[in-house]
């Protein structure tokens, strides 16, 4: 998947500012950094996870205080990135 891939994708599917698309991609990257903070198996969200897993940081508690210290700016990187995991899968080809 890549933060490459990423941002290309929210350039060209959304009115997000470049702004915008720099924080939203930098926060995969820091939520990545800190899931250990949050008792969740730590790894890199740049590659190949399942929107499970999105959904499971989405729902737990350390990183919801985290996401209203940042006015739910890691909460909006996260559902654009599950977004954009979605559009992949639909590329791939199907068996």
């Amino acid at each position: 998947m890549g933060k490459t891939g990423f941002v290309n994708w929210l350039e060209n599917t959304t009115k997000l500012s470049s702004y915008s698309i720099r924080r939203y991609a930098n926060a995969i990257d820091t939520l990545s950094d800190e899931l250990g903070n949050y008792g969740l198996h730590e790894i890199n969200l740049y590659h190949d996870v399942p929107e499970m897993v999105i959904d499971n940081i989405l729902k737990n508690p350390a990183f919801l205080e985290k996401n209203k210290r940042g006015n739910n700016m890691y909460s909006a990187a996260l559902n654009h990135y599950k977004n954009y995991i979605k559009y992949k899968n639909n590329l791939k080809p199907k068996d």
